[in-house]
């Protein structure tokens, strides 16, 4: 089954005999699913499971649900916090769909990277990616991105994310650690537990694995330090007022923080930029373009077609339309590793609709190879977290544990 079938299945919206067995069979199963996840947290809850605690702050940025719910840029904005007041932070992850399972024998061509960033590349100039300079190593996507994002963060790929704490800090020199994707790895002490909710699908609809997107139950929030609504501003005041509601009466706590994903600018493969007003969809103009394009000469016209292999390729569609950029969007599975052949097909694409430039997101970006035709005509759309609420709350945490936060903040 597809990916875009099986979420069809899981949200209702595939109709028929098939589709309905397949959601019984799911629900049996997340029946399984939900008795291993209360057994394994009761272990850790009542201390049967031993939990690894280490001498340097433990952020960890998480979901609740599977599925994109913008943690890179979080995990970044945090670790740029550190990074600002004096820390060596250190980012660990588990490394999944690693780029070296990619078609292509060579770790070169299908953009991988080091774990650790900042050791020179061997590969020609011309398979180098965004990623570099960097050593290729089998880093997967969203390390690659955080290595832009972050530069000189050393980041630690390792199931075992203990190992990798001590990797960290005795091989590394990190003093303080970002945990990515963390809030099941629950081995590894942490300081401050942060959850992130997508304001566009929040509960997974409503089911555990494999029925739903869910890994834990809805009363695991209790569990969290920190709760941040993501991509509130692509819903309506009222529904994101619901939202706030049903999190307070799960976790017994009313705090509101939340953020939107604005545009920063746009980059393409070769590290060429464009303002984010520089686009705009064929016979599609904002009222502001011609102000635009007097401010930002650079600018180039051109209809845009769009792109992208993540698992929430609806919030990518909203930027998209909040840029003024409409039209087709053509998606791919989660983590999706790009062949020529696909590349190839996308200019097709774009080619039977008049058109030569296309819009992604930088996750996809990071592994579309710089010799290869599309590369300067290939956009991705930058993004970086603003807070719309209780950014203050989150801030009042952090200091209890790195005070060195505080006077770099006021500052």
């Amino acid at each position: 089954m597809d990916e875009q079938f099986a979420i069809d299945v899981l949200s209702g919206r595939r109709r028929g005999m098939i589709p309905t067995a397949l959601r019984a069979v799911c629900r049996a199963a997340s029946w399984g699913y939900a008795a291993a996840m209360t057994v394994r947290n009761a272990g850790y809850d009542y201390g049967w499971l031993k939990t690894h605690r280490i001498d340097c702050p433990v952020i960890s940025i998480g979901n609740i649900t599977t599925g994109g719910t913008g943690k890179t840029p979080l995990v970044a904005w945090f670790a740029q916090r550190l990074q600002h007041a004096g820390y060596r932070p250190g980012i660990l992850s588990r490394g999944y769909r690693s780029l070296h399972s990619a078609t292509s024998p060579s770790p070169c061509a299908t953009g991988s990277a080091s774990v650790f960033p900042m050791v020179q590349s061997d590969c020609p100039d011309k398979q180098k990616t965004l990623a570099e300079p960097v050593a290729h190593n089998g880093a997967n996507d969203e390390a690659l991105v955080l290595e832009r994002l972050c530069p000189g963060v050393p980041q630690v790929a390792m199931r075992d994310r203990v190992a990798g704490a001590d990797i960290a800090i005795q091989q590394r020199g990190c003093d303080a650690l970002v945990l990515d994707d963390g809030f099941q790895h629950r081995r590894l002490a942490r300081d401050l537990d942060v959850v992130l909710i997508d304001a566009l699908q929040p509960w997974g609809y409503g089911h555990l694995l494999p029925r739903g997107l869910l890994r834990e139950p809805l009363s695991a929030l209790k569990r969290a330090d920190v709760v941040i609504i993501t991509r509130a501003d692509q819903i309506a005041p009222d529904m994101l007022h619901e939202l706030r509601t049903h999190i307070a009466r799960v976790r017994g706590v009313d705090e509101h923080i939340a953020v939107r994903f604005a545009p920063k600018r746009l980059i393409n493969a070769l590290g060429d930029t464009q303002h984010p007003g520089c686009f705009f969809a064929a016979g599609v103009l904002s009222s502001n373009s011609a102000a635009t394009e007097i401010e930002h000469p650079g600018c180039q016209e051109a209809g845009m077609r769009a792109f992208c292999g993540i698992g929430n390729p609806d919030g990518f569609r909203r930027t998209l339309l909040d840029l003024g950029i409409t039209g087709e969007l053509k998606t791919f599975p989660d983590h999706h590793h790009y062949t020529r052949a696909d590349l190839d097909a996308i200019g097709e694409w774009g080619a039977t609709r008049s058109v030569t430039e296309f819009a992604t997101t930088l996750k996809d970006l990071v592994k579309i190879p710089t010799d290869h035709p599309l590369a300067s005509h290939i956009w991705a759309v930058e993004i970086v977290p603003e807070f719309v609420a209780g950014e203050q709350i989150l801030l009042e945490r952090l200091y209890r544990f790195v005070p060195r936060l505080m006077p770099s903040v006021a500052a």
